[in-house]
């Protein structure tokens, strides 16, 4: 399981890089401890997802003035690959998911935070339920992800 990477080239050097990095591999060792957390029962929501390379889903979803271009977005239970673009200049975000309907639940995956404008990857293995996720910095930016069986 890859918890949160840097995508489409977008990679930083120097200890800007090395810190991403050690963020990234927290994260990872974080999701690891609670992808086995029993979910909620799936329900029904727009679909958001395309299939991926590979057998999973990949997600596109867009930071753009502190907010989500989607608050709902569906998937299929399996790999589930999320694809965030920050277009915020100067603003950092990041994409934080949770079981359950909001931020109390449990983590099951998250982005480090990075201004934008950026681009990272996250890429989690999930059962069928309902899915919070917001942004840590600006939780106002949030949703749901209803994956189905």
């Amino acid at each position: 399981m890859n918890a949160a990477t840097v995508a489409d080239g977008a990679m930083m050097t120097g200890a800007a890089g090395r810190w991403r990095r050690s963020l990234a591999v927290l994260a990872a060792i974080a999701a690891v401890g609670v992808l086995a957390a029993a979910c909620g029962p799936a329900t029904s929501g727009a679909p958001a997802a395309g299939t991926a390379g590979g057998g999973g889903t990949t997600i596109r979803i867009t930071t753009r003035k502190s907010v989500f271009d989607k608050r709902t977005l569906t998937a299929p239970a399996g790999s589930i690959t999320v694809k965030v673009e920050n277009r915020d200049k100067g603003i950092p975000h990041n994409i934080h998911f949770f079981t359950g309907t909001d931020a109390s639940g449990t983590s099951v995956g998250m982005t480090p935070m990075s201004q934008g404008p950026d681009a990272q990857v996250l890429t989690m293995t999930l059962q069928a339920g309902t899915y919070f996720y917001q942004c840590d910095m600006h939780p106002a930016a949030n949703g749901t992800l209803t994956v189905t069986r």
